[in-house]
C-alpha cells in the first residue's frame, strides 16, 4: 500500500532527528532545510518531479512534487532562537530570528498563497511546514497585535474572526484577517483565508549540545491545505 504524502514527510523528519539532532546538528538556514528535504524526497519511490522554487501564478512555491497521482505545493518556514550546533566538524551559532509576530503573519500568508495555488485544481494539495526551536510559537502567548494569526498548541484560528481593535469598514469582509499595530493601524496587507486550520505541533526531538543550550526542543507544525473547506 502506498504511503501518504504526510506520512512520507513525517518519516523524513524523523530521519532528520536521528541523523542531525541526535548528533548535535540541525539546518543552518531555511535554504539548507529546503535542499535537504528535497534530497530526501528524491529518494522516496512514491515521489516524482521535484522542483525547488516552482513558478506558480507569478509567484514561487518553495517545493513542488508529485506523489500518488497528486500534486503537492510546499511552503517552508524555519525560525530559530540562539543555539550552538555541530556542522561539518565546526561549531556554528544559529542566530535568533525574533520578529515572532511577523513570522506568524508570514506563515498565514503562505497558507493564503497555497489556497490560491491549488484553487480549481484536481488532485492538488498545499503543505505548510514550520520548524522551530522557539517555544514562543507553540505556547499560548499570542499577543493582541497578532491575535488573528495564532500558532499555539491545540488552538485553531477561527474563520470569520476579526481583530478586536479593528474598526475599519473594509474589515466587514468575513474572511479578512488584519494585522495591526498597537495603535490600531494596519501593519501589513490583510489576508483572506478560506478555512480554519488546527495548530497541532509535533516534537521533532531535543538537540544535544555542549553549551548552555543543551536539550533544546525542536518542534514542527504541518498543515495540509485542501480544496474541501471546513464550514
Amino acid at each position: 500500500m502506498d504511503k501518504s504524502f504526510t506520512e512520507i514527510i513525517r518519516n523524513i523528519l524523523h530521519k532528520f532527528k536521528t541523523e542531525l539532532l541526535d548528533n548535535g546538528s540541525i539546518f543552518t538556514s531555511e535554504a539548507d532545510f529546503k535542499y535537504n528535504l528535497a534530497l530526501k524526497l528524491s529518494k522516496e519511490p512514491e515521489i516524482s518531479n521535484i522542483v525547488i522554487e516552482f513558478p506558480e501564478k507569478d509567484k514561487y512555491v518553495d517545493l513542488y512534487c508529485e506523489c500518488n497521482k497528486s500534486r503537492y505545493y510546499i511552503e517552508l518556514k524555519y525560525k530559530t532562537k540562539k543555539i550552538l550546533i555541530n556542522k561539518c566538524s565546526q561549531k556554528i551559532e544559529l542566530k535568533s530570528h525574533s520578529a515572532q509576530n511577523d513570522n506568524r503573519y508570514l506563515l498565514y500568508r503562505d497558507i493564503e498563497r497555497l489556497e490560491s495555488f491549488i484553487e480549481n485544481k484536481d488532485n492538488a494539495v498545499g503543505i505548510s511546514l514550520f520548524l522551530t526551536n522557539d517555544e514562543n510559537y507553540w505556547e499560548n502567548n499570542t499577543p493582541k497585535s497578532a491575535i488573528n494569526f495564532p500558532l499555539c498548541e491545540k488552538k485553531t484560528n477561527l474563520k470569520n474572526f476579526l481583530c478586536e481593535k479593528c474598526k475599519k469598514k473594509k474589515c466587514n469582509d468575513k474572511n479578512r484577517l488584519c494585522y495591526l499595530t498597537r495603535y490600531g493601524q494596519e501593519k501589513k496587507k490583510s489576508l483572506k483565508i478560506k478555512q480554519a486550520y488546527n495548530c497541532n505541533w509535533t516534537l521533532l526531538g531535543n538537540i544535544k549540545t555542549n553549551d548552555d543550550s543543551k536539550n533544546i526542543a525542536f518542534r514542527y507544525l504541518l498543515i495540509e491545505v485542501k480544496n474541501k473547506y471546513r464550514e
